[in-house]
């Protein structure tokens, strides 16, 4: 269970680079005159997962907690699919 929990820690830390990479992307499309509607609401809807993290980790079911990151890590891809 411990290798589990790091994995789950480390998960955060990886959710957390892939919204600040999503923002990059969404500003850089915004600059350039894209429309970034549904990329913002994929972006928001990630950093709301991230925001509520720490609620999901208190429920100690780590299954839960991984899916709802790998939401998250969804949300950025599809915030960064839409800027391309």
């Amino acid at each position: 269970m411990p290798k589990k929990a790091e994995n789950a820690l480390s998960s955060i830390k990886e959710l957390q680079l892939e919204i600040s990479t999503a923002r990059s992307s969404v500003l850089a499309a915004k600059a350039m005159g894209k429309d970034v509607t549904e990329a913002e609401a994929d972006l928001e809807s990630a950093k709301a997962i991230l925001k509520n993290t720490p609620s999901v980790w208190h429920r100690f079911n780590l299954t839960y907690f991984d899916t709802e990151v790998q939401k998250g890590f969804t949300g950025c891809q599809e915030c960064r699919k839409s800027n391309a």
